[in-house]
Parts: structure tokens; sequence; C-alpha cells
């Protein structure tokens, strides 16, 4: 054989044994980039898969494709079986990933001790039959190789269709960037979990089926052989690949923020690195991957923050986080600087002017790493255009190339129960309302909505001598005033109510952690756990040391005869909050980003007022 047939036959070979690693590899992936922990049981998982098809190909004299589909099911089924047995009660008592990944050791040492156990520790084989193998160009390839080859292939695409295509593949995404945020989004977590451990389960016996049908195989090599070249192929065939932009094949190591497999929209063509393709194979060198054009990943130290909206209650606490927590450079859209009470440090910087002036600062936006807007129009003629036209303006001038979070302030008014769009508050909201109603789809469906965050503030609080206080702050002093007529009415409802230091905090996490993406376009509800009206009159009763008695209860029928006996007037979003009454929604949990809320109770609330 000359040394170009011989170099073509190792190249051939080399593809169908890459091929038939890199279906573990997609397990080990799997696992690892949702999970958040390295399965060192994976390599005798392989091994159990491959020995059920054995059992059943030798004992029971199965043809190869019955033992392979129960090798299959076993292995699926043992994961799961695993998952629910121990990972999951480590997921619910919030178990760090090192706890999971030393679990997974002890997971390996019991099945492979158990294998040897069952199976004996003495090589053997497959019963297969036997077929001629292909011969072309000088080149020889078994037919069960092509097998090998086309079902690798056909698994590989399949995944990549689920992920990219697929409801459950959109979860699956979500929930391997930030299983909370995807939580609030309403995905069922625990359901995308199962989901994992099944297609990981299933990929990972058919790399151990495939590996064990071209070679005599033993218990031993459960950990000794799979899990070190599996973790070499998993080191290129990382979870961003699955997510990736549409880029190359092979290349060399992968910069941060530059992807490997197929995926996403956009981008430009593969920049072929040969020279680097023996790395990390065995022979040394770099990591095996793709370098491609991809969105500049910029440091966290390096941010360029742009804010509206910042001489607002909200926006003051916004101002005061990121001058006292961060050393990034912060760019403030103000009508009237005089109304900022924060003290400044360098490398924060005032621009004068509001939303209508944003075409002026559009060359300036496109170097923003992350864009908040807090600003909004209350009402008036200008409501609409402020709200809605100027707004898509400025998220449409950030540069998707650069920008890394864009973070968009709407109201909880607008969405119902389960976070969708409230119909009626786009057709008979005040202008406020219905300006926030109309702006958000567009905003969405924008350029910039694959990394778009849209918080929803539910009842707002927040200000005292020094920053300018909430409408609702600033109304607390007369429920004060008049708790002691208060207290002898009861209503039927509830809400949610956050403080502007809390919302802040969520706004300074989201900043600090732009690699973490969610399910987008996202939205997420700020507020503490709902709590009924009558709750709230209770607890403001006891902080002021006022005692409840016999209480008259507000009906909607008893509510529309005050209305009528003192001439209230009232518009047609009036009456739908009234008959409305519960405005509950599905909340950020605090907790689950590590955070603790400064302000998550009624007293806590009155006290900060000054109360």
């Amino acid at each position: 054989m000359t040394d170009l047939a011989l170099f073509v036959q190792l190249t051939v070979d080399g593809i169908a044994l890459g091929c038939i690693v890199a279906l573990a590899a997609v397990g080990l992936t799997l696992t690892s980039g949702i999970l958040r922990f390295s399965n060192f049981a994976h390599g005798d998982l392989m091994t159990f898969g491959a020995y059920m098809a054995l059992w059943a190909n030798l004992s029971w004299r199965w043809p190869i494709f019955g033992a392979i589909a129960l090798g299959v099911v076993a292995t699926l089924a043992l994961t799961c079986g695993l998952d629910k047995l121990l990972w999951e009660p480590l997921r619910r008592r919030k178990a760090t990933p090192t706890t999971a990944t030393i679990v997974s050791i002890g997971v390996a040492l019991v099945l492979r001790n158990a294998i040897v156990l069952i199976w004996g520790a003495s090589p053997t084989r497959f019963d297969l039959p036997s077929f001629p193998a292909l011969t072309l160009m000088g080149i020889s390839i078994t037919r069960n190789r092509l097998l090998t080859l086309a079902i690798a292939a056909a698994v590989v695409a399949a995944l990549y269709y689920l992920l990219q295509h697929t409801k459950m593949g959109r979860a699956m995404r979500a929930v391997a960037d930030n299983p909370e945020l995807a939580r609030v989004t309403g995905i069922n977590v625990d359901r995308v979990v199962l989901w994992v451990w099944a297609i990981a389960g299933g990929a990972t016996a058919l790399g151990g089926l495939f590996v064990r049908s071209h070679h005599q195989f033993a218990a031993q090599h459960g950990v000794v052989v799979d899990f070190a070249d599996v973790c070499r192929h998993h080191c290129r065939w990382r979870w961003q690949s699955l997510r990736g932009d549409r880029r190359g094949v092979v290349g060399g190591h992968r910069p941060r923020g530059q992807h490997l497999l197929p995926g996403g929209v956009g981008g430009t063509g593969p920049v072929l690195h040969w020279h680097q393709l023996q790395n990390r194979c065995g022979l040394g060198g770099d990591r095996v991957g793709v370098v491609v054009s991809a969105p500049r990943a910029v440091s966290r130290d390096a941010m360029r923050v742009f804010v509206t909206g910042g001489s607002g209650c909200v926006g003051h606490y916004l101002v005061d986080w990121l001058v006292r927590e961060t050393d990034w450079e912060v760019f403030l859209l103000l009508r009237n600087p005089a109304k900022l009470r924060v003290p400044l440090r360098p490398g924060v910087q005032i621009l004068p002017g509001g939303l209508e002036a944003i075409d002026s600062y559009r060359d300036l936006l496109g170097t923003m790493t992350a864009i908040v807007s807090a600003a909004a129009c209350w009402g008036g003629p200008e409501t609409f255009a402020i709200n809605r036209d100027r707004t898509l303006e400025l998220f449409g001038a950030a540069n998707p190339a650069v920008c890394q979070r864009a973070i968009y302030f709407s109201t909880a008014s607008i969405l119902d129960r389960d976070n969708s769009l409230l119909p009626p508050a786009g057709e008979i909201g005040d202008d406020y309302i219905r300006s926030k109603y109309a702006c958000l789809e567009p905003l969405e469906q924008s350029p910039i909505g694959d990394r778009l965050i849209t918080l929803f503030p539910t009842l707002v609080f927040g200000g005292n001598e020094t920053y300018p206080r909430s409408h609702l702050t600033g109304g607390l002093r007369d429920v004060t005033r008049h708790i002691g007529l208060i207290r002898f009415f009861k209503a039927e409802g509830s809400f949610h109510f956050i403080h502007g230091a809390d919302i802040a905090q969520a706004v300074g996490h989201l900043l600090r952690h732009p690699e973490l993406p969610v399910s987008y376009p996202a939205r997420v509800v700020l507020g503490m756990p709902a709590i009924a009206v009558n709750q709230a009159i209770r607890e403001v009763a006891t902080y002021l040391g006022k005692r409840l008695y016999g209480q008259f209860d507000l009906t909607p029928m008893a509510i529309a005869f005050f209305i009528r006996a003192f001439n209230l007037k009232m518009a047609p979003w009036d009456f739908f909050c009234i008959e409305r009454r519960h405005f509950t929604y599905q909340v950020l949990n605090f907790a689950d980003w590590g955070l603790v809320p400064q302000y998550p109770n009624a007293p806590s609330l009155l006290k900060d007022a000054g109360l």
C-alpha cells in the first residue's frame, strides 16, 4: 500500500472512530452543559449499555440490532433512574457541581464493580455476521463501519434538529444558559432534565456499543479508555457549539465568544487551521475546534453601559449601584442633569437630552456593551413617540457585534397571570400602558431581540430624603394617616410590590453576567411573592399599633355604589382593574439568583419611608 493510500485509509478509520466516540461526547456535553457537572460515570454507562447488548446477543441469541436496541433502552432507563435517585435530590438541595461530580465518581465505581461481578473481567466480542469489506481505490472499509458512520451521522443530525428547531430544544438551550430564568419564564425544568438524561443515555449507549463492535472489550474499559477519549471530544463539542452561530467545522483554539458547531444565524464563513488538526488528539498542542468570526466578547471589567431614566426613583438606585459596585464606563442620558443626586465618579458621563434626541447619540450607542432603558413618558401627547418610537430607535442603534445585554423597563400592567400580553391593556389602558403594550412585541422582534431582557416591575416603592420618592411611597403617609378608617374595610384582591433598591440588584446581576443568556426574548416580572389586600392592611395596622375590628367587605357592588354616590370619574381601565382584582404574575425568585431582597415585606417599606 502506498503512503498516500495508507494515509487515506487511516483517515477514514479515524473518522469512523471519531464519529463513534463523538456520540458519547454528545451525551457528556448535554449533561455537563445543562446539569452543570462532570459525570465521571459516563464511561461506565457506555460499558453497561455494551454489556446489556452483549448479554442479549450471546446469551439470548438476539440479532445485533435487537441487542443494540436493548442496550440503548437499558442505559436510558438507568440514567433516568440514577437522576431520580441521586441527582434530583441534590438539585433540590442546591448542591454544588463539585458535590454532584463526587457522587458521579461513586456511581462509576459501583457500576464498574457490578459489571465485573456479573459478567466477569475477561475480554469478549459480539457475535456479528461476517461480510466482505468494501474496497474502493485501494481503501477498505467494513460494512459495520459504514453502518456506524450512518447511524452516528443520523443521531448527531437529529440532535441538532432537536436543539435548533423544536420547542424542547429551545427549552434545553434556555435551561443550559440559566435554569433559574428558564423556570421563571414558564419552562418545566424537571421535564427538560429528564429529556437530557434520556438523550444522553441513548447516545452514550450507542457510542459504547459501536466502539466495542470493532474491538474486544472488558469491564475495566469503562473509565480508563472511554472517559479520556470522550473528554477530548467534549472539549471540542462544547455545549456552546450546539447553540452557536452558523459557522465552520474545522480549526484551532476557540477564543471566547466564538462557537464550534452550526447553530444560530448570521456570521461569516469558517477560517481553517489545519496545522492544529493534530492538537489534543493525542499528538499534542492546542484544542481542536473552530476559529470563526463572532460577536466580540468584552471583559466584564471593560463594560460600557448606556442608561436612560437615571433621574427617576428606580434610576437613582440603578445609577448608585453602577457607581458603587463597578468601575465600568457609564453614560447617563438625562433631560435634566440637576435632578440626579448620586455622587459620580470618574468614568461616569452625563449626556444632556432625552429620548427625543437619541438619534444624535447613534454612533456612541454602537460602542455600548449594555443598554438599559428605564426612561418613560407617563402621559400627554408625546407618550407614544417616547415610549414606543424613540425606544425602538434607542435599541435599534445598538451594534449586535458589540452589545451583550439589552434591558428594557416595561410595566407588569400589560401582562396576564402567565406573563403573556394582556389584550385589554392595549385596548383600554391609559396612554402610558398602551404605549408600553405597543412597544414590546416590535422590540422583541428587532435585531437586538436575541439579547433583550424586558423587566416588568410591579408596584414600585422607594425613595427618601435624598432620592426622589416613587408615587406609591409618596402616598404611604396618606395611608398611615387614614389607617384608623382603612382598618374597618376588607376587600378581595392581591398584588406584588418591589423596592427600587431590589430592582437595581436584579439589573446589576444581569449586567454582571452577560454570559448568562435566557430563552430570548426574555420577560422577567420583578416583585415579592403576592400579598393579599387584607394581609397588607393587617401588616400596616400591626406596624402602626392599630387593632382590627369588624371589617366591611368592599365587594365590586359596594365599590360601584360608592362610585355613583360620590360621582367619581372612572375610565374603562379603572373598571377593568376593579373586576380583575388579583394582579398576580410569575415573579422572579431572588433566591434563584443568589440575591437577598432588602425590602421583602410591608413593614420594611414603611420603615424605609420613615413611618
